[in-house]
């Protein structure tokens, strides 16, 4: 019976099956019912986009390109030190693109160019920037300790002295050229102009952070490769002021290109010191051996050698060659070993003089990238970050690769040098069986030439090192000075569309946001996913919860909400002819059972449908307050105790003639023995042979277990939730009653709805 009448119920109630999962829809719908809210939103942000358009001052892009000689691209080209294997890194354009973009030569284009100054001149309401008109320059003496960026204002008074804001407000004179001595600092002004563009006289001196403002270049520089075949840098900043932002690319040129010429010759002259230092050491050898040679002729009378000897001497020349080689090697191989073997070294690494595995280059080229990586790193980074735990490990990496790899090349080098000795001990013993003066003389000659042919090709290796050292050309060109490519305004569309998107979002995301944290039921949807138990009404929020006026003229959306909620009724009622007893009821106080029951009776009695309302929360009675009743007018509770008639306890509605009330009387202090009396039995016979309706406000049925025993009587059950107070756990409450069956023919009431929907059904026939 109850599932058919339910498809012919009002259009006020809600009949939904379980939903699952996250309804976009719905939670759309709810967003939208904060339309004020969004509205308001939408306004202050596209006013806040209004107004960053009208000051925002447009940037110019400026663009620089260079180009610089990747010297892996051309391996045959490469300059002496590395045909030397004096130095490890070869030129990488990857590398110079970072060099240029580097913290330490930006903050030294920084301070040539004095752009940790910033001057900025008064016009109209706002100071703006102003480049190479400035007519006094600042100059800092002493720097202090400071959090925030200091600020001078100032007012040009003459050619002699100036007028300086003070942190209260006035204005003190000073004369240029004076010490200043500031909270910050002490400073001093020099006027450099008598005359400026123009005639306001207000300025204001920045004094930024060089630390910061280089970190803030770095990252509105864009340095990369015009094209993957060919190894052009484009350089591109942008910047309010045009000439400042080609000054700082042109100077970030020079400064590279001086630095990279400052790092060339400072390799040069590393290497031309280790030449220097071989040679000298191999001249003091070489002068004695020739001492020796000279000294023998002349104290012996020598006669022609054997060509059998000739060869001895020749072979053995030749291994004592290859075995100076090998020593030199064992010696670089050393070097290394030592460096890989040292914790913690992030020093320069040593030279690979003649040794020749490209597996050696190239984990030296590895770690010289890493440890270059490291320290630009440092220059910014604090050692705790990260990133440094990641940039280690690859370098123990190659550390190890690299320890292993200088272990197998001096094995190597050590079975080489047992072999070439081998040799020499087997040479040594032809030549002894030549005679004592020939073997003498073959010794002192073997030396001798020995010395004379690496001192020789050391002295060539010096002079080629000599003239790259005295170069002072770059080898990086400039392709295109700094040149500017006009204004770029502010993108209207874009900042129109975040307007929009914030002023939309953030609200939005909000009310979705307390939607799911909250853990009071805040919509109808939270319901439908928890209980199958339909939802019979929705009532709109209420400030008063005093009896609401029922009468024709009433245009008021709550009336119609509870005339709808009458209609409903009829529907889930029996066909009996005797009274209809509904009982209302809720989980805890404060959700509007009272407001509920009240008010519907109320509705009930002005279709003109006989009804009578009890008031069966014994414990805390609000009926005489509510229809402004005598507080001595005997109630249940004096009916109950057998002290009146039925008869005595109704009262009748001073406002509505169809309504009757039963108050509570006094407050009971056993309130279940009274219910389970048969006296109530009588009762409620006795109001179902003489009303249609009756209307049980009953207590909240998680304080007491009286409601249980009003059901007996009871045809219908409307269980009050009330929007934003009724805990999402009561709803588990309320499904585990109806699957115990405890209450007969359960409905939900959605009380306190703070939805707009109502407006719309209700406000398109008229009615507020």
């Amino acid at each position: 019976m109850m599932q058919n009448s339910t498809n012919l119920l009002g259009s006020n109630t809600v009949v939904h099956q379980k939903s699952k999962g996250f309804d976009i829809k719905h939670t759309l719908v709810e967003v939208f019912t904060h339309w004020r809210i969004l509205s308001i939103t939408l306004l202050l942000a596209l006013a806040g986009a209004f107004l960053y358009l009208q000051v925002a001052k447009p940037a110019y892009e400026i663009n620089a390109t260079i180009l610089i000689k990747d010297e892996t691209r051309n391996p045959n080209q490469q300059s002496v030190l590395h045909e030397l294997d004096l130095t490890q890194s070869l030129k990488i354009v990857e590398n110079e693109i970072e060099i240029i973009r580097s913290k330490q030569l930006i903050g030294q284009v920084i301070n040539d160019m004095q752009l940790w100054v910033v001057y900025q001149q008064k016009k109209g309401l706002w100071y703006k920037d102003i480049y190479k008109t400035n007519p006094v320059k600042f100059t800092l003496i002493k720097a202090g300790h400071y959090k925030v960026a200091p600020e001078v204002e100032l007012s040009l008074k003459d050619k002699d002295s100036f007028y300086l804001k003070l942190p209260g407000g006035e204005k003190k004179e000073y004369a240029y050229n004076s010490a200043i001595t500031s909270s910050w600092g002490t400073w001093k002004l020099a006027l450099i102009r008598n005359s400026y563009p123009d005639e306001s006289k207000d300025f204001r001196i920045k004094i930024l952070d060089q630390g910061a403002l280089a970190l803030q270049y770095r990252k509105a520089i864009d340095v990369n490769l015009v094209n993957k075949l060919t190894s052009a840098v484009s350089l591109t900043i942008k910047d309010q002021i045009e000439q400042r932002g080609i000054d700082f690319l042109d100077h970030l040129i020079v400064v590279y290109n001086t630095a990279s010429m400052n790092y060339k010759q400072r390799e040069a002259q590393k290497a031309l010191q280790f030449l220097d230092d071989r040679l000298a050491l191999l001249s003091g050898q070489l002068t004695e051996a020739e001492k020796n040679l000279e000294g023998f002729k002349s104290s012996q009378a020598m006669p022609d050698i054997s060509s059998v000897t000739k060869v001895d001497l020749e072979n053995q020349q030749t291994n004592d060659n290859r075995l100076n080689e090998v020593d030199v090697q064992l010696s670089v191989i050393n070097g290394i070993e030592r460096y890989v073997k040292t914790p913690g070294n992030h020093g320069k690494l040593p030279a690979t003089l003649g040794i020749v595995d490209p597996g050696l280059n190239s984990l030296i080229e590895k770690l010289s990238d890493l440890q270059l990586e490291h320290d630009k790193l440092s220059a910014t980074t604090p050692e705790t970050n990260p990133d440094f735990e990641i940039i280690n490990k690859q370098i123990a990496t190659t550390r190890g690769a690299l320890r292993d790899n200088v272990s197998n090349i001096k094995s190597s080098l050590l079975n080489q040098r047992a072999n070439l000795e081998s040799r020499n001990a087997r040479f040594e013993s032809s030549i002894k069986n030549i005679p004592v003066q020939e073997r003498q003389f073959v010794s002192i000659k073997r030396q001798q030439s020995t010395k004379e042919n690496l001192y020789i090709y050391l002295l060539q290796k010096r002079e080629e090192v000599s003239v790259n050292y005295a170069s002072t050309l770059a080898n990086d060109r400039v392709i295109d000075q700094a040149y500017s490519e006009g204004k770029t305004w502010p993108n209207v569309p874009f900042i129109i569309g975040i307007a929009i998107m914030l002023g939309l979002g953030l609200p939005a995301a909000f009310f979705v946001a307390k939607n799911i944290l909250s853990n009071n039921i805040l919509t109808t949807h939270e319901i439908y996913a928890a209980t199958p138990i339909p939802i019979l009404s929705e009532l709109s929020f209420q400030k008063s919860k005093q009896l609401i006026g029922f009468n024709s003229e009433s245009t008021f959306a709550i009336n119609e909400q509870f005339k709808s909620l009458r209609t409903n009724l009829y529907y889930l009622q029996t066909n009996n002819k005797s009274g209809k007893v509904t009982l209302v009821t809720s989980s805890v106080p404060g959700e509007g059972k009272s407001f509920v029951s009240v008010n519907l009776s109320s509705a009930l009695a002005f279709s003109g449908k006989k009804t009578i309302i009890l008031e069966m929360d014994l414990r805390k009675p609000k009926f005489v307050d509510l229809f402004k009743l005598p507080s001595t007018h005997p109630g249940v509770t004096t009916y109950l105790n057998g002290n009146c008639s039925q008869e005595e306890i109704i009262q009748s509605s001073a406002t509505l003639p169809h309504l009757s009330i039963i108050t509570c009387g006094p407050v009971s202090q056993n309130p279940p023995e009274l219910l389970e009396s048969y006296r109530l039995e009588e009762l409620m016979v006795y109001l179902k042979n003489n009303y249609e309706h009756i209307i049980i406000d009953s207590p909240p049925m998680r304080l007491v277990t009286d409601v249980l025993l009003l059901t007996r009587f009871v045809d219908v059950t409307l269980y009050v939730v009330r929007q934003s107070y009724t805990n999402k756990a009561e709803l588990d409450y309320i499904n585990t009653l109806n699957e115990q069956q405890r209450l007969p023919n359960v409905n939900i009431i959605f009380n306190g709805s703070s939805s707009t929907n109502y407006g719309y059904g209700y406000k398109k026939y008229g009615y507020s």
